[in-house]
């Protein structure tokens, strides 16, 4: 959903599909002239499959909040549009484990 990307959900859903995790940072829905929101983030989550994807804070900017801050923004933002514990402990901890061959 960054800009730089633009890939519309449906082909996020096709490239998960095909084998990709799909990520989702804090970065595009917490600057300040964000233009995605959190519920966009949790449909299209909904829609791909969180099995598919991946939460990160990318947070190392200086003008950016620190990651702690980020990764609770961004947890409750996605718990508030209908994502569960289990869903965003599989996509903050299981997907990038798994991806780096820990798992």
């Amino acid at each position: 959903m960054y800009w730089a990307i633009g890939m519309r959900v449906e082909q996020m859903a096709e490239a998960a599909q095909l084998g990709a995790y799909i990520e989702f940072t804090y970065f595009s829905v917490g600057k300040p002239e964000a233009t995605v929101t959190m519920e966009d983030y949790a449909n299209a989550i909904k829609v791909i499959g969180p099995k598919h994807c991946i939460l990160s804070s990318c947070s190392g900017q200086g003008w950016m909040p620190i990651h702690t801050f980020a990764w609770q923004e961004l947890f409750r933002g996605l718990q508030k549009n209908g994502l569960t514990n289990q869903e965003l402990d599989l996509m903050a901890k299981t997907n990038p484990a798994c991806l780096l061959g820990f798992k």
